[in-house]
Parts: C-alpha cells; sequence; structure tokens
C-alpha cells in the first residue's frame, strides 16, 4: 500500500515482490522496516548480472509469475522497473491496446471513470496484469484476450439503475476503479 505521490515506496514493493517471484531460490525476505535505497540500488546490480547469464542452472527453473492489482502510480514509467530486462514482465493489457498516438494515458483509464466529481478530472490507468514467462527469449506468455469490466451501472433486483451522489450521472457504478480481465497462454517448458 501507498500513498499516490508515493514513488520511491512503490519502486521498493514492485523489486520485493518481482524478485519473489522471479528469484524464489536466491532470496528471503522479512523486509521490515522496508528496504533503503541501496538495498533497491544493490538489487538492481544484481539484476543485470543474472541478465548476462546466457542460460539457467540446470535444474534451476523460474516459473511463470504474474503481478496485479492496483498499482496507485503517478506515471506509467514506474512500472520499468519490471517491464525491462532481466525481469521483462508484460503488461498483458497494453499487448491487446496499443497506446493510440498523442494519448495521455497508456490505453484505457480504469480510475475514476465512475464518478462525476473531483475524480472525473483525471481519470488513470491504475490497474494492471503484468505477466512473466518462464522462457527469456519469448517470454512464454500470449495474451489471447484483454478487456475492463465494471463499467455498466448497478441494477436492483427489477432491473432499475441504482441511484448514488457523487456517481456519474448520480448512478451507482460496481467501483471507482475498472476491472482488468485477461486470457494468458502460458508456455509448457521442461527443464533437465
Amino acid at each position: 500500500e501507498s500513498e499516490p505521490r508515493d514513488t520511491a515506496r512503490r519502486q521498493r514493493q514492485f523489486l520485493t515482490a518481482a524478485r519473489l517471484l522471479s528469484f524464489p531460490s536466491t532470496i528471503s525476505i522479512t523486509e521490515t522496516p522496508p528496504p533503503s535505497q541501496s538495498t533497491v540500488d544493490q538489487f538492481l546490480s544484481h539484476l543485470s548480472s543474472i541478465a548476462q547469464i546466457s542460460s539457467l542452472v540446470p535444474g534451476d527453473f523460474v516459473p511463470p509469475s504474474i503481478l496485479l492489482g492496483d498499482t496507485n502510480i503517478e506515471e506509467y514509467a514506474e512500472l520499468d522497473v519490471l517491464r525491462s530486462a532481466p525481469l521483462s514482465f508484460i503488461d498483458t493489457f497494453a499487448a491487446l491496446h496499443p497506446v493510440p498516438a498523442g494519448a495521455v494515458y497508456l490505453t484505457h483509464p480504469t480510475f475514476a471513470t465512475t464518478y462525476d466529481s473531483p475524480f472525473a478530472s483525471f481519470p488513470k490507468r491504475l490497474d494492471y496484469v503484468l505477466a512473466k514467462g518462464s522462457s527469456a527469449a519469448t517470454n512464454g506468455i500470449r495474451v489471447r484476450a484483454a478487456r475492463t469490466v465494471g463499467s455498466g451501472v448497478v441494477r436492483d433486483v427489477e432491473g432499475k439503475e441504482m441511484r448514488q451522489e457523487g456517481g456519474k450521472e448520480g448512478k451507482l457504478f460496481p467501483s471507482d476503479h475498472l476491472g482488468v480481465v485477461v486470457e494468458l497462454e502460458i508456455a509448457r517448458t521442461l527443464a533437465y
């Protein structure tokens, strides 16, 4: 959990999650208090050295990993630490819905789409499904489908639209975020 402007804490959280998923046999985590910036820098250096290894040690299988949720990021660049080598997580939604030329936000906003004021003036994409396959060359992941859900007005048992003060046009929506649903095909990799 982090405040919207707490980018340093978010970066530590992203790196902690990524290293737990990507390198489970090489680390032990009990990060209380959170790691210092020098720890983050050391881990980034460690990742760079791992990226130079051309193949995994036999029997050292790294399973596919998926990171998902409400990131609270201010800018898409905050995810670069996860999306760039050697971690190379892919943004599954963006894989099928590329950035339109001149877009302010990457693809469709998922936050502040269901309220009038004050959120309507700054809709953002905060909700992500990031995936990493077991094969560094192809990422071992194929995105088959990606969509958002939850943009419809909530209805009562009789089918009548429910109302809510502050909701867009005074209507009730499932959340102030849209859900992101993706269908992934994960390549099967055999380790010898």
